[in-house]
């Protein structure tokens, strides 16, 4: 029985997807992509520190909306 599992410790003939578990698959991925961080070019991250260094001095409270 030990020769029937491979690498992942997966039957070979049990590659079977359910139309459930495409759509998780599918939704996971959609909520990855969604999730990932903007890039950013050097000029924006520059004004975005000095506008934070600048309301942690004066005390001014700022919204940062990604």
């Amino acid at each position: 029985m030990g020769e029937k599992l491979e690498g992942n410790s997966l039957w070979e003939s049990s590659r079977m997807m359910l139309t459930e578990h495409k759509s998780l698959i599918r939704n996971d991925k959609r909520e990855m992509l969604r999730r990932m961080k903007p890039v950013l070019n050097e000029q924006k991250l520059e004004e975005i520190e000095f506008t934070l260094a600048l309301s942690l001095r004066s005390h001014v409270r700022v919204t940062v909306v990604v």
